[in-house]
């Protein structure tokens, strides 16, 4: 258990300035989705399935958010300071070297760069669309956006729209699985 919060956090600390950025984006963007589905779901259960959804999206696809890597990266530091776990490492991984994986290497390699994509994301891409989607038509000085508002919110209507209906078809599912789990 160690070895791998150990891999993970050398992993995630020898990432590009840029792969950071683009992936703390990413991740941002799916967490401010789920933020969007639960607000806008009105049952405990969708509730529940807008927010699992898009993080788990984020999990699996191995996206940054600087939240989650302040608690595993610390703990594959801390753990690369047992000499078991180091020896288990290194075994696997013998070009490593990890004398680089240090808060110096969390702070300037992952946290920095994560974090400005994760405010990058959620102010200017998720923020700045919401403005751009909700600018008030009769307010002249944006008249001339009036179409390209009307395409984003038929976009961001249509993306939306199938994921509620995806997320209700799960809620469906979900219980029927357990009435059928607690009939039986």
């Amino acid at each position: 258990m160690g070895a791998n919060a150990v891999a993970l956090a050398y992993k995630k600390t020898h990432l590009t300035f840029s792969e950071a950025f683009i992936r703390g984006i990413a991740c941002n963007w799916l967490v401010c989705l789920a933020v969007i589905l639960v607000a806008s779901a009105k049952d405990t259960v969708s509730k529940i399935a807008g927010a699992w959804f898009p993080v788990m999206a984020f999990i699996a696809s191995g996206f940054e958010h600087c939240v989650a890597n302040m608690f595993i990266i610390p703990a594959g530091i801390t753990a690369s300071l047992d000499p078991t776990v180091a020896k288990a490492v290194m075994s696997a991984h013998p070009a490593w070297d990890l004398t680089t994986l240090n808060t110096s290497s969390f702070i300037f390699g992952n946290l920095i760069p994560v974090t400005l994509g994760n405010i990058f994301s959620g102010a200017v891409l998720v923020g700045g669309i919401y403005w751009f989607l909700y600018v008030k038509e009769e307010n002249k000085e944006y008249a001339h956006l009036s179409i390209k508002i009307e395409i984003f919110r038929s976009f961001f209507a249509r993306i939306t729209g199938t994921l509620i209906r995806q997320y209700r078809y799960a809620k469906i599912m979900i219980f029927r699985y357990t009435r059928t789990k607690h009939s039986s």
